[in-house]
């Protein structure tokens, strides 16, 4: 029993340091100097608000599940707590990923950097095709292009993320939409 308390106060004590250092993380704010040439896509800062969110109440419920258990004596299992670090646990992986994935566009050259990978570059020339699905849901119209390099799907990008517009316009610049 003792083990069991310790290691549960070794996690909570390791999920909000965790938590602290993503709530410090310094988010990257839309570059006033971006223009038609150079610019960066990103997640929407909606999805990364959410991921955090779903962090932070995975936290929450850990800790007041873990008072629940061990503190108040209550009749709580330890499923109830293993599912509070796991959903903090898909929100912290989310949180990491939406603030490392970014493609950067300078002029001609495209740069995709991804959480756990090391980042690709490649030219406008590269693209061997890139094309455009639209789709309706419910009313809502939504765009993606989908970007071909080496006869295989290089990316994805869809029309909620900044600077999509730029991208298209890009895209159809040097000749690459389908």
């Amino acid at each position: 029993m003792p083990y069991s308390i310790i290691s549960f106060i070794v996690m909570s004590i390791t999920f909000i340091f965790i938590g602290w250092l993503i709530m410090n993380l310094h988010i990257q704010k839309v570059n006033s100097n971006e223009n038609d040439f150079q610019y960066t896509i990103r997640f929407p800062d909606t999805f990364i608000k959410v991921c955090c969110s779903m962090f932070v109440f995975g936290i929450i419920l850990f800790l007041l599940f873990f008072v629940m258990k061990f503190v108040l004596d209550g009749d709580v299992d330890i499923g109830c707590l293993i599912f509070a670090a796991i959903f903090a646990a898909i929100g912290l992986f989310a949180t990491l990923y939406s603030y490392k994935w970014k493609l950067s566009v300078n002029g001609e050259q495209m740069e995709l950097k991804r959480f756990l990978h090391s980042s690709k570059k490649i030219t406008i020339n590269e693209i061997e095709r890139a094309i455009i699905e639209n789709k309706e849901v419910e009313n809502i119209q939504t765009s993606r292009v989908t970007l071909y390099v080496n006869g295989h799907k290089w990316i994805a990008i869809e029309d909620s993320m900044p600077n999509y517009i730029r991208l298209y316009n890009g895209l159809r610049r040097y000749g690459k939409l389908n």
